[in-house]
């Protein structure tokens, strides 16, 4: 008879038990469907988490430099527009730019956002936005009556900056790629040309009419008119995968409905450099 008993009472436990396990696993199905990503699966929410977001940037106006200790430019009051819609706040970091890849990917920065090219090299390593400004590539001289083709550059001396479109462009020229030197940023290049270490640099022509521009730095220096190198677009790159590109485009869509990115670019005169329309994902 206990024995009889022992058993009916190993049966009831067990049903219970099998009951109960159905109901929990009930529960946390539900769960997982109504809770919000977190920050290990969702890119997004792992910038609102930190409560900022990282931007990875060079020196060079007029899309990142500094005026009197703060970082200023096209780049940076656009960054922080988006950010203000984000809920996030931005933090500037300068990196070198031919590592920029690797500093995403290890999240030393959230995005590269900089004036930076889009190039099917980028693509392949990062998720980028739609395209929010056209570019293209010139060459500087220090005079330009002598240096006035690329064919009167035989022989001699050119820079860029490492990993930038610029480098692109020499390295795909017969006679810019015979003497080609790379340097860690724009500015340097522009610095070497003026030393007289570099006969010419390859740049964006966007840095270009801004330096090059009377009372500025490098207003002793002047382009080769007749050169221009590469059409280009710029665009934001983020983390392969993150969601926040699509919430990116959504902003910037917004900003340039509502005027503001004209604004901006009027501030930086940069504006016919803009694009005319935005439109999300969408890169030249």
């Amino acid at each position: 008879m206990k024995k009889i008993l022992a058993i009916t009472l190993a049966i009831l436990i067990g049903v219970m038990s099998f009951a109960l396990a159905g109901c929990g696993k009930t529960d946390t199905t539900d769960n997982k469907e109504t809770e919000k990503p977190t920050a290990a699966d969702s890119d997004l929410a792992y910038v609102k988490e930190k409560g900022k977001l990282v931007i990875g940037i060079t020196d060079w106006a007029p899309m990142d430099y500094k005026e009197n200790g703060e970082w200023v430019g096209f780049d940076v009051e656009y960054g922080k527009a988006v950010c203000a819609k984000l809920g996030v706040t931005p933090e500037f970091k300068e990196i070198e730019w031919n590592s920029k890849e690797m500093s995403l990917k290890t999240k030393e920065i959230d995005c590269i956002w900089n004036g930076m090219t889009i190039t099917d090299a980028i693509m392949a390593a990062a998720d980028v936005t739609g395209a929010y400004m056209y570019n293209y590539q010139v060459i500087v001289v220090k005079d330009n009556k002598t240096f006035n083709s690329i064919a009167s550059l035989e022989g001699k001396t050119v820079v860029a900056e490492q990993g930038s479109a610029g480098e692109t462009a020499a390295k795909e020229d017969a006679v810019l790629s015979k003497n080609y030197k790379p340097v860690r940023a724009q500015s340097d290049a522009l610095l070497q040309v003026k030393s007289g270490q570099a006969d010419a640099c390859v740049i964006d022509h966007i840095m270009a009419d801004e330096m090059l521009a009377e009372g500025k730095s490098y207003s002793d220096l002047s382009t080769i008119e007749s050169v221009k190198l590469g059409e280009e677009s710029y665009g934001i790159a983020f983390r392969t995968g993150s969601d926040i590109v699509a919430e990116v485009d959504k902003i910037t869509a917004e900003l340039f409905t509502n005027g503001t990115m004209k604004q901006i670019a009027d501030k930086y005169d940069v504006t016919e450099s803009l694009v005319q329309s935005f439109v999300a994902g969408e890169n030249k």
